[in-house]
């Protein structure tokens, strides 16, 4: 059984670390705000609205990590937290970092077929890898999300924007 007062003081540490870590954000906007004034016309509107918005993450993160620590709690008066992680988050288990490590093992995969194989017969792999290790196991829906987005990609780069999209070796000409 964990104790209220240690799982506040853990809350606290975290709340620390976050308005620390706010605090930094807010601080790296607004100083890449001020460069962003070298840019000129329409070049400056999409890294200003990058930069705004990430301004807005930074206090939110700041005025969140300033409250009082009211950690929800069960019936019985312990923490509540789920089954998978430790709530004081010491000693990370084989299970909870085995899906990240799976998915980024998948994401290197996909990185590397693209020079291999390019990038459609990759995106269909890698997509179909996904889809499976999420559990999608319904064939008529994982295949409508791979071709949908596959179209909608070459719709959206190759025809509309005319960015060349990876070929690969085996397929590549040449």
């Amino acid at each position: 059984m964990i104790s209220t007062k240690s799982s506040i003081s853990k809350q606290s540490r975290y709340r620390n670390a976050d308005g620390i870590a706010g605090s930094a954000i807010v601080a790296f906007a607004i100083i890449m705000f001020a460069f962003s004034f070298e840019f000129t016309g329409e070049a400056a509107i999409w890294p200003r609205a990058v930069l705004v918005l990430l301004l807005v993450l930074g206090i939110v993160l700041v005025v969140r990590a300033g409250r009082d620590p009211k950690p929800s709690q069960r019936t019985d008066g312990t923490p509540q937290h789920d089954d998978q992680h430790n709530i004081d988050g010491e000693s990370l288990s084989r299970t909870v970092v085995a899906a990240p490590m799976a998915v980024l093992l998948m994401v290197i995969g996909y990185a590397a077929l693209l020079e291999i194989i390019g990038f459609f017969p990759s995106t269909v792999a890698f997509l179909a890898g996904i889809l499976w290790y999420q559990r999608v196991r319904n064939i008529v829906a994982a295949l409508g999300i791979v071709l949908v987005l596959n179209l909608v990609i070459y719709y959206l780069f190759v025809f509309e924007l005319n960015v060349q999209l990876p070929t690969g070796i085996l397929f590549g000409e040449g």
